[in-house]
This record gives structure tokens, C-alpha cells and sequence, in this order.
């Protein structure tokens, strides 16, 4: 004679066993169970990242994988219309006319509304142009405001 069924839909199946895990996970047992697995996965994926890094250039190639994806996907930009702009700008920002003082890259700055890009801009102008929330008003009436301090 077959087993009676306990559930009559698979959804109804599901929601039993996400409410046995959850209850399982709430509890001081569970909560300890899932410290030590995430723990150890975390120390697992820290090992295999550290051997992949280990071969010749893989850290040279993570990098540029890594600027590669963010420009395409933040920007619809490549690596060569990049340093197109960065030579068509003489490798400076576009507001100060300085190499960006950290070492790092020049940013690429673009309108938020309709992403299209503006320029590079080093670190400190990039960080005031988003301060300024991109208002020209605004940013006139700050030069207002510092030359008139200025000349007292």
C-alpha cells in the first residue's frame, strides 16, 4: 500500500521545506552551522583566488578585466576610447589641468541624466562637481562667494 502524500502541490512542498530552514537557521545550532560553512567557503575562495594569482600575469590580466567590464558596463566605453580621451586631453584633467595626485586614473565624467560622457577629471574635481549636485548656478554663486572673500 503507497505511502499517503503529506503535500498535494510542489509549491506547497517548497514553502514546508523553506519554512524548516528558516526555523532551522533562526535557531542558535543553525545560526552556528552557517557561521562556520560561510567561514570556510570564504577561506576556500581565498585560496583558489590566491593560486590563480599565482600564475605568471594573472593579476595584470584580473585588472584589466576588471576596467575593461566596468567601463563597457558603466559607460559603453573600451580600453582604446579611453586613452583616446586621455591623450586628447594631454593625460590631465579637464577642469584643473592636473594629473590626478593619488596616482590613480582620471575618471570619466558623464551627464547622469542621459550618460553621455564629458571628460576625465582627476579625483578632487570629480568628487566637487558631484558635491555641487552638477548645478552651474550653484557653482557660480561658490566662485562668487570665494571672490569675494578673496578681496577682503
Amino acid at each position: 500500500m503507497p505511502t499517503p502524500r503529506r503535500y498535494h502541490t510542489v509549491e506547497a512542498l517548497k514553502l514546508a521545506r523553506k519554512m524548516s530552514r528558516d526555523k532551522y537557521r533562526a535557531s542558535p545550532k543553525g545560526r552556528e552551522w552557517e557561521k562556520n560553512y560561510l567561514t570556510v567557503q570564504r577561506k576556500t575562495q581565498k585560496v583558489r583566488t590566491a593560486r590563480w594569482l599565482a600564475k605568471d600575469g594573472s593579476m595584470e590580466k584580473l585588472a584589466l578585466a576588471k576596467r575593461r567590464s566596468n567601463f563597457i558596463a558603466k559607460y559603453r566605453l573600451s580600453i582604446s576610447d579611453y586613452d583616446n580621451m586621455l591623450s586628447a586631453q594631454n593625460g590631465v584633467c579637464r577642469i584643473c589641468f592636473r594629473v590626478n595626485g593619488n596616482g590613480k586614473r582620471l575618471a570619466v565624467d558623464h551627464d547622469h541624466e542621459n550618460m553621455r560622457i564629458r571628460g576625465l577629471l582627476c579625483g578632487k574635481c570629480n568628487l566637487a562637481l558631484g558635491l555641487m549636485g552638477e548645478d552651474p548656478n550653484r557653482m557660480l554663486r561658490l566662485v562668487k562667494y570665494i571672490r569675494a572673500a578673496a578681496s577682503l
